[in-house]
C-alpha cells in the first residue's frame, strides 16, 4: 500500500517485508496515514548526486564518473529506490565529522567519501566474483565490527592492527587502509582472507585512488 500511494514511511526497510522486525513497523506512521485517509505520498526519488560526477574537473571525480557510470548498468537493471543501492552520494557532515574525530585518514579518501560517499555499493566482477561491498561514510563504523571491534561485548579486537580501518569486503575478506603506510594524501590498500586463525595482508593497491580505478574499470 505504501508503495502504490507513495508514503515514505518505509524508506530504507528491507525490500522483502519478510525481513522486517516488529520494531522496523513504522506503526505510528501507519496509524497517522489511516487516519488522515489514506492520503498520496510524494513518492521516492532517487538519491542526490554530486554535481561534478556529470561534470569532473579533477582526477579523483573523473575516476569517481567512471565508477558512477559502472554502477548506472547495474542501477538500470536493478533498483528499489525504496531501499536504493549502487549510488555514490555527498555524505552527511555528522558523518565525516565523527569519523575525522575517529581516525586521522588521508585526504583523497576523506574527499571521495564526502562528495561521493558510496550508497549500499557493490561491486561484481571477475576478480570480485561475489561482490566487493565499498562502504560509504554511513557505513564505516559498522564495518569495523568483526574485525577491529567485538559489537557484542563492545570491546576493542587487540589482534587487529591499529592503523588498518576496513572500506571494504568481498565474502568478508578485507580490504583496509594502511595508515601507518602512506602520507596526508592517500595510503596503501591492503587485503587479507578471512578464517586463517590469523591476518596475512598483502597490497592490493598502492593507494587507495589505484585501488578506485581498478574498480572504476
Amino acid at each position: 500500500m505504501a508503495l502504490l500511494s507513495g508514503q515514505r514511511f518505509i524508506q530504507g526497510l528491507p525490500s522483502d517485508p519478510g525481513h522486517w522486525t516488529a520494531t522496523d513497523l513504522p506503526i505510528k506512521e501507519l496509524q497517522e496515514w489511516v487516519a488522515a485517509g489514506f492520503p498520496l505520498g510524494p513518492g521516492f526519488r532517487p538519491p542526490d548526486r554530486h554535481p561534478r560526477l556529470d561534470a569532473p574537473t579533477t582526477p579523483l571525480d573523473q575516476i569517481a564518473s567512471r565508477l558512477d557510470a559502472k554502477l548506472a548498468r547495474l542501477r538500470k537493471a536493478n533498483q528499489d529506490l525504496v531501499n536504493p543501492t549502487n549510488w555514490l552520494v555527498p555524505a552527511m557532515e555528522s558523518d565525516i565529522e565523527a569519523i575525522q574525530a575517529r581516525w586521522r585518514l588521508p585526504s583523497t579518501y576523506v574527499q571521495f567519501l564526502h562528495d561521493f560517499s558510496p550508497l549500499r555499493v557493490q561491486i561484481v566482477s571477475r576478480r570480485y566474483f561475489q561482490g566487493l561491498d565499498l562502504y560509504g561514510a554511513a557505513e564505516l563504523f559498522a564495518a569495523q565490527n568483526g574485525y577491529s571491534f567485538n559489537p557484542l561485548t563492545s570491546e576493542r579486537i587487540d589482534t587487529w592492527p591499529d592503523d588498518y580501518v576496513v572500506i571494504a569486503s568481498h565474502a568478508g575478506d578485507p580490504f583496509v587502509l594502511d595508515l601507518s603506510h602512506g602520507g596526508p594524501s592517500d595510503a596503501q590498500v591492503l587485503a587479507a582472507i578471512h578464517g586463517q586463525g590469523t591476518w596475512d595482508f598483502t597490497q592490493e593497491a598502492p593507494s587507495f585512488f589505484t585501488f578506485l580505478e581498478r574498480l572504476s574499470r
